[in-house]
């Protein structure tokens, strides 16, 4: 990848997470940049180009949260899940207040994600088959977590599944509402869910 065109999308996505998308304008993004028109050109087409990178990649990370491949010969798969996507969410969350200098960019970041597909029509199905390769994911952790004695062999996996994908964003969402994202509470939750389960 190109580091002004890293730059530009950086940039980008700061101002629509701002701003949202239609209050944002080529021109804002070039005073933004600090480049020519032209040279914004170079690298985009167009505004929606900067807007449908920009979301493949800072939002759609946020979906997926465990490693690929789980395969290893732990007695604590689940564990050993949960606490990847915990490092890895609290790692994402450094990086996006990094890049961000404003005050209630985790709301805005939620209130990004509900209007994403309005103008980039094709988030919709990145997001829908990245949710899927993170529940499967999931699913594996936890068929790994049965088979080797982790969790009960009578746990409810599709239940746990749900509460493992679902907690997060409902917790994410709150606390960006009320207190900022933090993933001490979620640690916290999938704690107590995993003393449920053994």
């Amino acid at each position: 990848m190109n580091d002004t065109r890293d730059f530009i999308v950086e940039r980008a996505f700061c101002l629509f997470l701002q701003r949202g998308y239609e209050g944002i304008s080529i021109r804002d993004i070039q005073e933004a940049v600090e480049l020519s028109k032209g040279a914004i050109y170079h690298y985009f087409r167009s505004k929606e180009e900067i807007f449908g990178e920009a979301m493949d990649r800072y939002l759609l990370p946020a979906i997926q949260t465990l490693p690929e491949a789980l395969e290893s010969e732990s007695a604590t798969p689940l564990r050993d899940a949960m606490d990847a996507s915990l490092g890895w969410r609290d790692a994402y969350i450094a990086r996006l207040r990094q890049i961000t200098e404003h005050k209630g960019d985790d709301f805005r970041f939620f209130r990004l994600l509900f209007q994403v597909g309005e103008y980039y029509r094709e988030f919709h199905d990145k997001l829908v088959a990245g949710l899927a390769t993170e529940r499967e994911r999931w699913r594996r952790a936890l068929t790994l977590a049965v088979d080797r004695g982790e969790i009960r062999g009578n746990t409810d996996q599709e239940l746990t599944l749900t509460l493992l994908m679902a907690v997060p964003v409902g917790l994410g969402l709150k606390a960006a509402v009320y207190t900022g994202l933090s993933i001490a509470v979620l640690r916290d939750v999938y704690e107590r869910l995993y003393r449920t389960l053994v």
